[in-house]
């Protein structure tokens, strides 16, 4: 989706068009842009957030956000062309304004009976790199409320008691699909039924991590959100195939015929955890598997 607006003065404009998937992202949540346009050997590209004076790396024309916004507020974007030799700006392409909101709690799993304003929403999720230990963070609302921190699986939730942080990192989760959740009550009688309310329920892929090469971003995301999967290097064209697991719908979607692009977007239409699988196939035309993940979708 693309929000035009006026170019810069001073700077030409340039041949270049920023994308993103959508200009209205949730509180905490990273943003993935593509750059298209053309640039010599002598000129790259730079991505910069106009609002907060800071610039952001760009691979193979995307770039993905990695200081993640805290609290509600627009933040404008812009591409830059780079003269490599000098650092001189070039040329900027027209901007775009991201608006970044609160989303309010999911209803797909968990304690039913909750009353109150649903002021918490889910905020951080650091799981790319340690599955086993994801951070699970709500809004922190500097009310003192009291939060009570859920894990589950087919076989059943399991709980902590409740504890005045607003972030907990779980420990030690069982492979396979597992749902995180948290409940929030005031500071007098925590325990006291029914809870205020109850945060988003993020379903994530316990106890895996990403294979040797291949690299996901955001490495959580959400329902309609771009994904970025990139495989490992080292073979003439590839072919991506991915499925819900668990899903209403467990039939196989692929890529098209093998492309020389090691890298495919996709947009998970269901929460949960999607396998993605990947193969490769060499000059001489031989085809192998190059293994899956798993990538996570929140609702």
């Amino acid at each position: 989706m693309l929000c035009l607006i006026g170019v810069a003065g001073g700077i030409p404009p340039a041949l270049l068009l920023l994308t993103t998937p959508s200009t209205v992202v949730p509180v905490g949540q990273a943003v993935q842009f593509t750059i298209t346009g053309q640039r010599t050997a002598g000129e790259t590209l730079q991505i910069t957030n106009l609002t907060q004076s800071f610039t952001i790396p760009v691979q193979d024309d995307h770039a993905t956000t990695t200081n993640l916004v805290s609290s509600p507020r627009a933040i404008t974007y812009e591409a830059q062309l780079i003269q490599r030799k000098t650092g001189a700006i070039l040329g900027v392409s027209p901007p775009i304004v991201i608006d970044y909101t609160f989303v309010p709690n999911g209803t797909n799993h968990g304690y039913t009976g909750t009353t109150g304003p649903a002021f918490a929403w889910l905020t951080g999720l650091t799981a790319a790199t340690q599955r086993q230990h994801p951070a699970l963070m709500v809004d922190p609302s500097g009310r003192n409320f009291r939060h009570q921190w859920w894990w589950g699986t087919a076989q059943g939730w399991h709980s902590t008691a409740f504890t005045a942080g607003d972030t907990h990192m779980f420990s030690d989760l069982p492979p396979g699909l597992v749902s995180l959740t948290a409940y929030v009550n005031r500071t007098t009688f925590p325990d006291r039924k029914p809870y205020l309310t109850k945060v988003k329920t993020v379903v994530i892929a316990g106890g895996e991590s990403f294979p040797a090469g291949w690299t996901v971003t955001p490495s959580v995301s959400s329902i309609g959100q771009s994904v970025r999967i990139t495989a490992p290097k080292g073979y003439a064209a590839y072919q991506f195939w991915w499925a819900p697991q668990g899903g209403t719908n467990g039939q196989w979607t692929s890529s098209g015929e093998y492309s020389p692009r090691r890298s495919v977007s996709v947009a998970f239409n269901e929460p949960g955890a999607w396998k993605v699988t990947a193969y490769g196939r060499t000059a001489g035309g031989h085809s192998s598997s190059l293994g899956s993940l798993l990538v996570n979708v929140n609702d």
